[in-house]
């Protein structure tokens, strides 16, 4: 019996490999080409209902996330309450939020020098609308 090289435990079945499908890259970072790559090659691509049946049955029963408790949801909820963040740290994490999420939509603060305060914006319209508003003098 051969285990897989990248220290998971699993079993390797076929004859000659190292690793279990897929855990080679485990622990690794792929570069951005690479990713791009792979995201290219699969742009468009279909898959037979036999195929997201197969993908479906495998991925039941796996358990994708955190399960926590209502007692210490309760306790982490109570926890953050009444806390503020600077508008800094406000900043990055709608920066974080955008590049997590999808770089295509944007938002974040923009800067109104008349009325000399940050405004929150969610999208490319409301930004440049701002900064049309700012341009106009009658506004």
């Amino acid at each position: 019996m051969k285990l897989c090289e990248c220290g998971c435990g699993k079993e390797i079945k076929k004859e000659g490999k190292r690793f279990v499908r897929g855990h080679y890259w485990r622990g690794r970072k792929q570069s951005e080409e690479h990713i791009r790559k792979i995201a290219e090659k699969n742009r468009g691509k279909k898959r037979s209902l036999e195929t997201r049946k197969r993908q479906s049955e495998s991925m039941k029963g796996k358990n994708r996330g955190k399960k926590r408790s209502l007692e210490t949801r309760k306790n982490l909820s109570e926890g953050h309450k009444g806390k503020k963040h600077s508008l800094e740290h406000r900043k990055n994490m709608s920066i974080s939020a955008n590049n997590r999420i999808d770089p295509r939509y944007i938002s974040g603060y923009f800067y109104s020098k008349k009325m000399q305060k940050d405004i929150f914006y969610q999208s490319s319209l409301e930004l440049s609308a701002l900064e049309m508003f700012e341009k106009d003098e009658n506004i």
